[in-house]
């Protein structure tokens, strides 16, 4: 098989044994509807989906999943969340993320 991946990047479950684990995921939330910012979800309710891929590494799992039958299947698909409401506040707090500069430090630049 290659290299064995790491502990914490690889999991084998015996049969019907499951792995649950905890996710925590930002949602960029633009602050005016009008405008178009890549990434961004506007405020309001909406629902989302996670999608998690099972197969980090560079091997073709195809390849492999005819060897790894004597100890089970491998599993490879990404596994994707149920869809979940979730509800954006039109007034998130906000942090400075670096990627924009203050309004004020843009004025300055351009004059």
């Amino acid at each position: 098989f290659g290299a064995q991946p790491s502990a914490t990047g690889f999991m084998t479950l015996k049969h019907n044994q499951s792995y649950d684990f905890t996710i925590v995921q930002g949602v960029p939330v633009r602050l005016s509807a009008a405008d178009s910012v890549p990434g961004t979800a506007t405020s309001g309710s909406h629902v989302f989906s996670v999608e998690l891929g099972m197969w980090p590494y560079t091997r073709d799992p195809v390849a492999l999943a005819g060897q790894w039958s004597n100890y089970g299947d491998l599993i490879s698909a990404p596994a994707i969340s149920f869809p979940m409401p979730v509800s954006l506040p039109a007034n998130p707090p906000l942090e400075k993320c670096g990627l924009i500069p203050p309004k004020d430090q843009t004025i300055k630049d351009q004059q």
